[in-house]
């Protein structure tokens, strides 16, 4: 199980402002999405369970992971939904929608923000929301042509 923490000025804030558009990563957008994230460290097979009541949006800052549609009645396993890798921003749907995991293929270091309130204030800043869009398309775009590869 995944260990949840205030998201600290370490490397996965310092990657995440990196990774925002040019000229708003020290901006007022930057500083509140990062306020209202946590930091989370995945080891090689450990789980991001479903959050209760909301959707995240999962940052990859180092490390690879699988998005699983867990199998009911608690079993092992599951359906591999898609691939993520370092950069991506993944979608993890609340639990009322289904049990959907982020599972670790090797170490990750997560930064993890409720969605709802992360597209609220991203939408203060045209080019951090279509950065999000961007990558948010990349990453499903990527996923897909890998499945379609295995």
């Amino acid at each position: 199980m995944a260990t949840l923490s205030p998201l600290p000025a370490g490397p996965e804030l310092a990657a995440f402002r990196a990774a925002l558009p040019d000229g708003t990563g020290d901006g007022p957008t930057a500083g509140r999405l990062c306020a209202l994230g946590t930091a989370a460290h995945l080891a090689r097979g450990q789980e991001l369970p479903p959050d209760p009541r909301e959707d995240r949006l999962v940052w990859i800052a180092a490390g690879s992971a699988k998005l699983v549609a867990a199998h009911t009645g608690g079993l092992p396993g599951g359906q591999v939904l898609a691939f993520h890798f370092a950069g991506d921003l993944v979608s993890v749907l609340r639990q009322s929608d289904g049990d959907f995991r982020l599972v670790a293929l090797a170490d990750c270091d997560l930064a993890i923000f409720p969605a709802d309130r992360f597209l609220d204030i991203a939408q203060g800043d045209p080019a951090v929301l279509r950065s999000v869009l961007s990558r948010s398309l990349q990453a499903l775009h990527r996923s897909r042509t890998r499945m379609m590869q295995m």
